[in-house]
């Protein structure tokens, strides 16, 4: 690789970073004049510099691998994609990572992630190398693709209360399993594999949510470990003929804990969160909670009369709501339907209109959706309902 050239590639890169000029020679600094490792370097930088700057330090040793390529400086993969002309907001919530798994052909970088605690929402962002450190355009790789036969049923303990994502890239073979959540969206686009997670029912006692990278190898190694372990003897129940009840003798809403200390061998990432209390704002029957990346609606189906409401910002921006209704079930001895609610988002720059959520038998519902930007730390949005303003 030519020295020279990745130098000038890395100072190119640091001038399209909103860091301060004094951040920007620090880390030239600290990287021309360094032979230590990546993790070393980051250490001893995050001193007294923004996480932005810290994560250039750790891209040092990203773009040595790829030969100088600009691509890594920016980190703004997942801004672009979800959060469009929020990059100053981006800065404040991102949690920047750039850590590395070899795949075998190919190398999975995790990127970092945002994770809202006031909505339990978040996202997670990779990209992939090949071997001389070139940025992989997944639509060029010959076959991507999603693995259906990593899938599990719900009597397989890898499955009880996590989820596994498995993505074949040409030879190679890249899995996720992620901990402690409720539903997840994964998305490809380009370079990137996206992650967005939501949390909102696992309990406040569990662990934080994290994720186990691995690759064909070691995913056969843990599917061989778990399946080891005596399914009869973790679920086990208790039957009372006097009151004809079945207990559980094991806790249903977490990772089963023999499962877990299986995983730990593997290196759970935890990922970091904001917590930044959500604005609260109630509308007749409906709870609107917004945080800074997205919004939930917490409402029952059986009495909430609103179908759309517009979420203003500071500015004047109007973000439109609208709910649409669909049939869950249907009782064929009443021929009564079960109804549930989707809402659809409009006005906002952005690819990543993704949302849903959960409703109880009763009604209850708790639904969250991305609103395309990140709300500015102090700022105060409001809602407007058939021309009435709520604050």
């Amino acid at each position: 690789m030519d020295e020279n050239r990745f130098k000038t590639d890395y100072r190119e890169a640091m001038d399209s970073i909103t860091v301060s000029d004094e951040e920007k020679a620090r880390v030239i600094g600290m990287y021309e004049g360094s032979s230590n490792k990546i993790e070393d370097i980051s250490r001893t930088g995050r001193r007294g510099l923004s996480k932005v700057a810290v994560a250039l330090i750790a891209l040092a040793g990203v773009l040595t691998l790829s030969g100088g390529v600009a691509w890594a400086m920016t980190n703004s993969a997942l801004k672009d994609f979800f959060f469009k002309n929020s990059s100053e907001e981006f800065e404040n919530v991102y949690t920047p990572v750039m850590a590395e798994y070899d795949l075998g052909n190919v190398k999975a970088v995790y990127e970092g992630s945002i994770y809202d605690k006031s909505t339990e929402t978040g996202y997670l962002s990779f990209s992939f190398l090949d071997n001389e450190g070139n940025l992989i355009d997944l639509h060029n790789l010959n076959e991507v693709r999603y693995i259906d036969d990593n899938k599990y049923t719900n009597d397989n303990m890898l499955s009880f209360n996590t989820f596994t994502e498995g993505l074949k890239l040409g030879d190679d073979r890249f899995y996720l399993v992620l901990l402690n959540l409720d539903s997840c969206h994964t998305i490809l686009d380009d370079n990137n594999l996206f992650i967005r997670f939501d949390r909102t029912y696992v309990p406040e006692d569990n662990k934080p949510f994290g994720f186990v990278v691995l690759n064909a190898e070691q995913f056969e190694s843990l599917k061989a470990e778990v399946a080891q372990l005596d399914p009869d003897a973790i679920f086990a129940y208790t039957y009372d003929p006097v009151t004809d009840t079945v207990t559980s003798n094991f806790d249903k809403t977490a990772i089963v804990p023999q499962v877990l200390e299986i995983l730990e061998k593997y290196n759970i990432y935890e990922v970091e969160c904001i917590d930044t209390p959500a604005q609260e704002i109630t509308v007749e029957n409906m709870k609107i909670k917004v945080g800074r990346t997205d919004i939930s609606l917490i409402y029952n189906v059986n009495n909430c009369e609103i179908d759309a409401f517009t979420l203003i910002r500071e500015n004047g921006t109007r973000i439109d709501f609208t709910k649409e209704e669909y049939t869950i079930g249907y009782n064929s001895a009443t021929t009564e339907e079960t109804i549930g609610n989707m809402w659809t988002v409009s006005g906002i720059d952005s690819n990543g209109r993704f949302g849903g959520g959960f409703q109880e038998k009763d009604g209850e519902s708790t639904l969250t959706y991305n609103f395309g930007f990140i709300l500015g730390l102090d700022e105060k949005v409001k809602i407007e309902v058939n021309g009435d303003i709520y604050k």
